[in-house]
């Protein structure tokens, strides 16, 4: 067993008490507050990472306190979520600071902490069913309408962008449902047709972003997307098609970066798969980056500079 320690025990609490469904809203955002608070401080997570931390030369010890660690930090995601569909079910309005509170968690669960690297004990603080919790909360929020209402949306992207950068939970997520979970809401958000974008700016840029990590993790893990290839490569080209329209190459936006980036690493990881999407739709994403190469500088360039060389 692992000894209990007090911070270690006062985390654990705030956890249980925002799980208890008998907790009013405004008791429950203040536990949340709270928990939020003591998790991003940089001495609390060292503190508890220092009561856990295994002696030297004891493995089995090891294990057992990263993994008693790892239930403190999953527990309190998942209360997070909890609360946020509580409020949900209520009558309450719900608050931007509400929808942020699992991303804040998630975000400070991912702050390194040497408890888990302890006599080279390589172990994540979220196992596979929290970080599939996670998202799957975050699809559903981005299909709710109060969530939309109250702006929390761009929240919920940021938070999808973060789990899709990470290789170790992408690595959890499930093929294809996930993926094709993720895109769905991506492709929602930037796919240009002929009317103008229905998505604020903000939240096209971060679903641009979003796009642009998913495939860059996939190919650093090794991950097989190549049947997502064809629809990924059709929203660039659309993208690119109503840019030459409008002629708008000489914008500084990160869209054009996130999806160059993206379909240069789309072309390297999977050529073969390439050929089809790009003979039918790579000829507006060709001229495209022709027009705007000549005025592209920094992140810009170094993108369209990636894109030609995986096109050639």
């Amino acid at each position: 067993m692992v000894s209990r320690t007090p911070t270690y025990d006062n985390i654990i609490a705030l956890t249980r008490q925002l799980s208890n469904n008998d907790t009013k809203t405004t008791k429950r955002r203040q536990i949340a507050s709270d928990l939020e608070r003591q998790l991003s401080n940089y001495n609390v997570r060292k503190q508890l990472a220092d009561e856990v931390s295994p002696g030297i030369g004891d493995y089995s010890t090891a294990v057992r306190r990263c993994k008693a660690l790892q239930l403190l930090w999953s527990n309190a995601l998942n209360a997070s979520i909890h609360t946020v569909k509580s409020i949900l079910k209520t009558k309450t309005k719900l608050s931007v600071e509400d929808i942020r509170l699992p991303y804040k968690i998630l975000r400070a669960s991912s702050q390194p902490d040497y408890a888990f690297d302890s006599n080279g004990i390589g172990l994540t603080k979220l196992p596979k069913k929290s970080v599939r919790n996670a998202l799957k909360f975050c699809v559903e929020m981005l299909q709710n309408e109060k969530v939309i209402e109250v702006k929390g949306e761009e929240n919920m992207i940021d938070m999808l962008c973060f789990l899709c950068s990470r290789d170790e939970y992408v690595g959890y997520f499930k093929y294809t449902v996930d993926f094709q979970n993720i895109l769905t809401e991506i492709f929602f958000r930037i796919r240009e047709d002929d009317d103008e974008m229905d998505a604020p700016i903000e939240v096209f840029e971060a679903s641009c972003k979003a796009f642009d990590a998913l495939f860059s993790t996939c190919n650093r893990l090794g991950i097989q997307n190549h049947i997502f290839i064809s629809d990924s490569i059709e929203v660039v080209s659309r993208w690119c098609k109503k840019g030459i329209q409008e002629n708008s190459f000489n914008s500084t936006t990160v869209t054009r970066q996130h999806f160059f980036n993206a379909t240069a690493t789309m072309l390297y990881s999977h050529p073969e798969h390439s050929i089809g999407p790009m003979k039918r739709y790579g000829r507006h994403i060709l001229r495209y980056c022709k027009k705007a190469y000549p005025c592209a500088q920094g992140h810009h360039k170094e993108a369209l500079n990636k894109y030609l060389l995986s096109h050639l």
